[in-house]
């Protein structure tokens, strides 16, 4: 299918411009980023649990004015060691748990 030039300089341009467009249509070659859309799905690793009753026992930093942030930070690690937490996912959500947000 083409479109035929009427004799005018504007529909010259636009008939090879829809011809160009419709040509190139059939060799399509999608741009990256369409291509990492529609990639395949990956699924993060399944998460660990949490200790139970981790809330009640972990210590929030902002709560204190007076705790330094190396003094929270050498807590969570002792919290830490004392749970025997292995998992780097349970311990990254642990000490965001352990921010008050203030």
């Amino acid at each position: 299918m083409t479109f035929q030039n009427l004799g005018s300089p504007v529909s010259h341009l636009i008939a090879s411009t829809v011809n160009e467009s419709l040509s190139s249509r059939f060799h399509f070659v999608p741009p990256p980023i369409m291509a990492t859309r529609f990639a395949p799905l990956v699924l993060p690793m399944p998460q660990h649990d949490l200790p139970q009753n981790y809330s009640q026992r972990i210590r929030l930093y902002g709560v204190d004015e007076d705790v330094t942030t190396q003094q929270h930070l050498n807590h969570f690690i002792d919290f830490i060691d004392l749970e025997e937490v292995d998992y780097e996912d349970v311990k990254m959500r642990l000490f965001a748990k352990s921010l008050s947000g203030r």
